[in-house]
Formats: structure tokens, C-alpha cells, sequence
């Protein structure tokens, strides 16, 4: 007679044994699931998981992520076909259509789609910031500006995505020549996130519009101190507002006024050399080009200058050689994206290849000889 031990180990081999058969199965499914997507066949897919419709939504999710959006999109719409889904599905495979278009930048980018998952769940904080991605990639920043807002009242956290938004706004209506009212949106933008550069040069830039010197210079100093790494952007603006109003030689004034808030602003430095370079003191610029070089070895432009101090008493190749590399370097000057690495000739904010604000940095890049 058999033992209870024994009929326990029989039942485990038995249940062990028919779950085997099953994964082999749902295996062999699986692999003849994924042959039918390379062949491109999503209506077979369908078919083999009729009963499975959130699941193969996801999967076109990620076949997307994967890469491939267009075959993504078949899926999703092939799917949104059939009689019989529940709203929760339709909901689901309006947000991921839409979503495939955006990352095809195909169509209206999706907008429609997600306008239409909104009608079935009209505060779904997914849908919403998916929409507002739609307005922001196509220039619409007053249309992204209420979503935004809807989200940070549900509790998410969008404010600094918000401050960038109105920041984008202000420069349109600086576009348009209503210097008051970016002025005021960019004031907004600063107030609700204060570490939004784009919304203090914003706010700066408006000032320059109106004519407001004074004002757009002391806005454009905080900014340097604040965000010394974005000098670049601000110093330029710097010397025009000095220049438009009369006042360039008390240029070197302000930037010297900048640089004892930012000793270790290599790119300052550069711009204090040049100025002074400008008003025939070429050696008192030298110094400025060589601490700026000690700070930061690869400061391009101050390494031009020392060049060409010496360049009158070079021979004439090295001359020639010299300005040919600087012409180049500067030409493919870039601003890369930290999120997705697209390259960029000008600085922009919002990134429209992956839909991130602030995170472009500059760049050289040097050919290889």
C-alpha cells in the first residue's frame, strides 16, 4: 500500500509534469507570436490572444519602446478595430496611438488620439501630459499651459516643466512684439519655479524689448551668477544692452563686477580679454586668456586668442593652419541633448526629439586628422 509520502510526491511530479506542458506551450505560442510580428502579420497576433486584449496593447507599448513604431501603430489600430473592447481598452489604445505618432512625429503628433482619451477619462494625468507634450512640440505652449496646470492640481509634479512652458510662451509673445505680457508670464514662470533659467532670461529679455537697460542689465548679472555655466547666453545680451544705450565702455565695468561674484568663470574671463583686446590693450587682455585656460584647458576661444597674439610672428603655414582650425572648430559647434543625445546648431529649451526641457549642453567636436 502506497504512503502518504508517496501520493505527495506523485501529485508534485504530476502537477510539476502538466505545468511543463504548459509553458512548453505558451512558449511555442510565444515564439510563434513574435515570428508572426517579424512577418509583420498582427491580425495572427490578435487572433492568438483574443482574450488577452491589455496584454497585446502592452506589447505594442513595447515593441514602440523597442523601436519600431510604425509596427506599434498597425498593431494598436488593428486592435481598436474589433466589435468588442471595453472602454478601459479604448482608453488605453487611444493614449498608445497617439503615443505612436508622437514618436513617428507623424500626423498631428497624436494630438487628436489623446484629445479623444480624454472624452473618456477626461483628468487622466497620462493623457494630459501626453497632450501637453503635443502643444509644446508643435509651438502651441498656451494651449500645454492649462494641462499643465490641471496636473500640478491633481498633485504631479510638473512645476518646473510648467516654468519652461510659460518661459516658451513669453519669447512668442516677444515674437509678436508684446514685451508687457512676457514680462509678466515670465515673472509667473520664475515664481513658480526659481531655478528655470529660461524663465530669468525670459524675464531679461523682455526688459531689452521695452528698452529698460538698467533693468535688463542687473537681470542678466543674476543670471550669470546664478547659472555660470550658461554664461554664454547671457553675455552677448550683456554687451548689447550696454551698446544701446550709450554706455560700452562701462561694459568691462559689469563684467568685472560679474567676475568677482564668479572667479572661476573661465568664460568671462575670455570676454573681459576680448573687451579689452577691442580697446587696443591687447596685453592686458593676455593675462585673462591665460587664467581662463588654467581653469578650463579646453576654453576654446581664449586658446584663439593667445594664438593669434603670436600669429604676426609666426610663419606664414602655421598662420594659415591655424586660423583653418579655428574656422572648422567653430562650425561645428553643437548643443547635444543629455537625455537623447540629438544634436542641435542653435541652443534651444525644450528638446523636440525627446520632449525634455534644459538639457542641452554645448559642444565642439574635433575631427579626427
Amino acid at each position: 500500500m502506497a504512503t502518504s509520502t508517496q501520493f505527495h510526491s506523485e501529485f508534485e511530479y504530476a502537477s510539476q509534469a502538466t505545468q511543463t506542458q504548459k509553458n512548453n506551450t505558451s512558449n511555442k505560442n510565444k515564439t510563434l507570436e513574435i515570428n508572426w510580428l517579424v512577418s509583420n502579420l498582427t491580425d495572427k497576433v490578435i487572433e492568438s490572444r483574443a482574450s488577452l486584449v491589455e496584454e497585446t496593447i502592452y506589447l505594442g507599448s513595447l515593441i514602440r519602446i523597442q523601436g519600431d513604431a510604425l509596427r506599434a501603430f498597425k498593431l494598436h489600430k488593428t486592435l481598436i478595430s474589433r466589435p468588442k473592447i471595453t472602454s478601459k481598452e479604448r482608453f488605453l489604445l487611444m493614449v498608445e496611438l497617439g503615443s505612436d505618432l508622437l514618436t513617428m512625429r507623424k500626423g498631428d503628433f497624436g494630438k487628436s488620439y489623446f484629445e479623444q482619451s480624454l472624452t473618456i477619462h477626461r483628468k487622466h494625468p497620462y493623457a494630459l501630459h501626453m497632450l501637453s507634450r503635443v502643444f509644446e512640440i508643435s509651438g502651441e505652449f498656451h494651449k500645454a499651459v492649462p494641462l499643465l496646470k490641471k496636473l500640478i492640481h491633481q498633485g504631479q509634479k510638473e512645476e518646473t516643466r510648467l516654468a519652461y512652458v510659460l518661459s516658451e510662451q513669453a519669447y512668442t509673445l516677444m515674437e509678436q512684439n508684446q514685451a508687457s505680457k512676457a514680462k509678466k508670464i515670465s515673472e509667473e514662470a520664475m515664481a513658480i519655479d526659481p531655478e528655470c533659467s529660461a524663465a530669468a532670461l525670459a524675464f531679461a529679455d523682455s526688459h531689452l524689448l521695452m528698452a529698460q537697460f538698467d533693468l535688463a542689465i542687473e537681470s542678466l548679472k543674476v543670471f550669470v551668477k546664478k547659472w555660470p555655466h550658461l554664461t554664454f547666453m547671457a553675455i552677448k545680451r550683456l554687451e548689447d544692452a550696454h551698446y544701446r544705450q550709450d554706455q560700452y565702455s562701462q561694459f568691462e565695468v559689469t563684467l568685472r563686477e560679474c567676475i568677482t561674484d564668479n572667479p572661476d568663470n573661465a568664460f568671462l574671463l575670455y570676454w573681459i580679454g576680448k573687451v579689452l583686446r577691442k580697446k587696443k590693450r591687447k596685453i592686458d587682455g593676455i593675462p585673462f586668456f591665460k587664467d581662463a585656460l588654467e581653469l578650463k584647458p579646453l576654453e576654446v576661444n581664449s586658446m584663439r586668442e593667445l594664438i593669434h597674439y603670436n600669429l604676426p610672428d609666426a610663419p606664414a603655414d602655421i598662420s594659415k593652419t591655424s586660423k583653418r582650425f579655428f574656422e572648422e572648430l567653430r562650425s561645428n559647434k553643437s548643443f547635444i541633448c543629455s537625455a537623447c543625445h540629438h544634436i542641435y546648431k542653435s541652443m534651444h529649451w525644450l528638446c523636440s526629439d525627446c520632449g525634455n526641457f534644459g538639457t542641452l549642453e554645448f559642444h565642439y567636436e574635433f575631427s579626427a586628422p
